[in-house]
């Protein structure tokens, strides 16, 4: 068994790396630290100390415990110890100008992911590799720090230095400045994953949202909840659009429609204004606890849990929770995250099959696809079906 500050230790990198806790925000204090996983304060001090080191947290007297900047980002491959893929994440689009430009041949396929989410990258990764590596590709991952903008200038340079093709997760569901149309007009095929853009001639593949979104609102509903909420950050994208839409679908089916009143969205730009919004969205719904929400993604529920901690809102006594992704987040908060699983080896190694099939056919295979997703239960739902259910 772990010793106790290590299952700490453990939990506080994995909600860092994961993005639960940005760089900048808050950690809970060392007495909340204490209560949380019934430990003596020094055992608390030991793994903040180690965090410290590790250029993970920073502590200011007086102030409290805070994420810490970071640098350059880690290849998604060196979390297992292997050699990871040449990157680049630069922190502006235009700092692109001042990078070497790499020369890349026919059978380099370029991915460009959003993030260093460990378990998410590396699983995008690995998929893609089991079905380029045999065929003698390579795989050279980049990082757009979630940012469109970067998207666009990565395909633009990278497209000139003569790579194989482009394996892209994109920021929102449009191709604002058409750099991947034109890249893909050019001969360089386009696979998007996680999401469609609108009206794009190439291939895609992504989870089935809709049918998280439906599965989501039939477990609350298959436990007794009645009085349900759907909970997301604003994107222009469909993913989050069609999880809301099976979610509310559901209930209709069910006829239980969902009231416009049931459904906060919110900008996701400013992670205090988030969670100004998310506990005023709780405060307000107190009176009629219990009840239960559907988060448009694991990261949305971590702020729904954080913010309904000041408020003393049990989960999921007086709160039920599902997320959307399983991410390693939903296994280590307290309590661990029901939520819908998708298969990112599954996308990222059908994403390489679709690059392949773009490829030999010049740009004239084109495919939608949607992979199927699975409830993961866990301990955030409460199932008020059973007589010993009752709210604290």
């Amino acid at each position: 068994m772990k010793s106790k500050y290590q299952v700490i230790l453990d939990d506080m990198t994995t909600l860092i790396e994961n993005g639960a806790y940005r760089p900048g925000d808050m950690l809970p204090t060392e007495k909340e630290l204490t209560e949380q996983y019934s430990v003596s304060r020094t055992t608390v001090q030991r793994t903040l100390n180690i965090l410290v080191d590790r250029g993970m947290i920073s502590r200011t007297a007086g102030k409290g415990t805070f994420v810490a900047e970071r640098d350059a980002a880690v290849s998604p491959a060196s979390h297992s110890g292997e050699p990871g893929p040449r990157e680049v994440a630069p922190e502006r689009a235009d700092e692109l100008d001042a990078l070497d430009s790499p020369r890349l041949g026919p059978r380099d396929a370029v991915m460009i992911l959003p993030n260093h989410q460990a378990h998410v990258s590396l699983s995008y990764l690995r998929g893609a590799e089991a079905i380029l590596k045999p065929q003698g590709w390579n795989v050279i991952t980049f990082y757009s720090r979630n940012r469109n903008e970067n998207v666009w200038a990565f395909v633009e340079k990278l497209e000139r230095s003569g790579c194989g093709g482009f394996i892209i997760y994109p920021i929102t569901s449009d191709d604002g400045h058409g750099a991947l149309l034109r890249a893909h007009r050019r001969g360089a095929p386009v696979v998007t994953i996680d999401k469609n853009i609108y009206g794009a001639p190439y291939s895609s593949v992504v989870s089935n949202n809709y049918m998280g979104g439906y599965a989501a609102a039939s477990l609350f509903l298959d436990k007794g909840h009645d009085n349900l909420y759907f909970v997301s950050n604003l994107q222009r994208s469909d993913t989050l659009t069609e999880r809301g839409q099976g979610f509310k679908d559901a209930l209709d089916d069910r006829g239980l429609p969902l009231p416009d009143s049931h459904s906060l969205e919110f900008p996701a730009d400013d992670a205090a204004d988030v969670q100004k919004t998310l506990v005023a969205f709780l405060r307000g719904i107190q009176d009629s606890l219990p009840a239960a929400v559907f988060c448009a993604s694991d990261m949305v529920a971590t702020q729904v849990y954080r913010a309904a901690y000041p408020l003393n809102i049990h989960i999921p006594d007086r709160l039920s929770v599902i997320g959307f992704d399983n991410l390693d987040v939903a296994r280590v908060i307290c309590p661990p995250l029901t939520t819908i699983a998708q298969n990112f080896f599954e996308i990222g190694r059908q994403a390489a099959i679709a690059l392949l099939r773009a490829k030999e056919s010049g740009g004239q295979c084109v495919a939608k696809q949607y992979l199927p997703v699975k409830i993961v239960e866990r301990e955030s739902v409460a199932d008020r079906t059973a007589p010993t259910a009752e709210p604290r």
